[in-house]
């Protein structure tokens, strides 16, 4: 497998495409290691979701990658909190997590989502020709530390003079502490319905797989990565969320995104402890004291986000 090297030891593996008439239904397992799809699991309910996926046979695209630059904000100055913040109330995201006790059930070994990307518009109070994003991720997250996986999408949309408003939309990955990591050759556009999949090797703390179907336009890609230099991940805990820019930490300057359900929400552990969003987290507006967006846990897999900002 091509081995990319990227930055500070931080590495990216691709696969060889597959044949154009390729059945990874009835394709051994060396041969679905061969071009990167995921073998056959033995769970009942795993096993089923796999063969739903296998049989639309996504055309598999080898991903080229772009190091992004990072966009650098100004160190926390005063912020006007607000008379009660809960533990779920934060002013840089909004979605839901869920916990484990890794000494017992065992390090987050994998996390998956489903949703929809939605339509972004800018405040309707919002600056002309300003910049505001509400970016979607779900992620391996170490709480203890700053090391984390995640993958998701970066969007941006501004108020132009004309009128007329036009978000943009790119793929992104990220193993804190490097930089973002853009993917170049598979576009989205508004209503795309995605998947993403991330998978730690078993037992591994510095090498893990990344999975992402976009099943609107019947493309999907596979690769693995390798942490920087010097760095392990050993995540207790898995998000799905979505955050918008910052400004002076002041924010949060986000774009409209009306209701996002994330769906088919679960993760897992090298135990084999296998759990879903439990903890709601709510957006709000520190410095001006008005909550930006709520999350509402709809059933074990499912919840919403609803953007009431202005």
């Amino acid at each position: 497998m091509p081995r990319i090297l990227l930055e500070k030891g931080l590495t990216v593996q691709t696969f060889t495409e597959p044949p154009k008439r390729f059945q990874p239904l009835t394709a051994t397992d060396s041969q679905l290691d061969r071009y990167g799809y995921p073998r056959r699991p033995q769970e009942s309910p795993l096993l089923q979701r796999w063969e739903e996926t296998m049989a639309a046979n996504p055309e598999v695209v080898t991903p080229a990658f772009r190091l992004l630059d990072e966009a650098v904000a100004d160190p926390p100055t005063e912020i006007a909190l607000p008379d009660e913040i809960f533990p779920e109330t934060t002013n840089w995201m909004a979605g839901a997590k869920v916990s484990v006790d890794t000494g017992q059930q065992g390090a987050m070994r994998w996390v998956e989502s489903t949703f929809t990307v939605p339509n972004l518009r800018a405040p309707l109070n919002g600056q002309k020709n300003f910049p505001y994003t509400d970016d979607a991720w779900l992620g391996l997250i170490d709480s203890t530390s700053s090391n984390s996986l995640i993958c998701g999408y970066g969007c941006m949309v501004t108020r132009p003079n004309n009128g007329i408003q036009k978000p943009t939309y790119s793929l992104v990955w990220r193993w804190f502490p490097r930089g973002k990591v853009g993917i170049d050759n598979m576009p989205l556009n508004p209503g795309d319905i995605l998947t993403i999949v991330l998978c730690m090797d078993f037992d591994s703390r510095t090498r893990a797989r990344i999975s992402i179907h976009n099943h609107s336009t019947k493309k999907a890609m596979s690769f693995i990565v390798t942490a920087p230099s010097g760095s392990e991940l050993v995540p207790d805990e898995a998000m799905w969320w979505i955050r918008p820019n910052i400004i002076n930490f002041k924010g949060p300057t986000s774009a409209r995104f009306g209701s996002m359900y994330f769906d088919r929400c679960s993760a897992g552990t090298q135990n084999g402890v296998v759990v879903w969003p439990t903890i709601p987290v709510n957006l709000i507006d520190f410095d001006k004291g008005h909550a930006v967006a709520n999350t509402y846990i709809l059933d074990d897999k499912l919840f919403r986000i609803d953007y009431v900002g202005p």
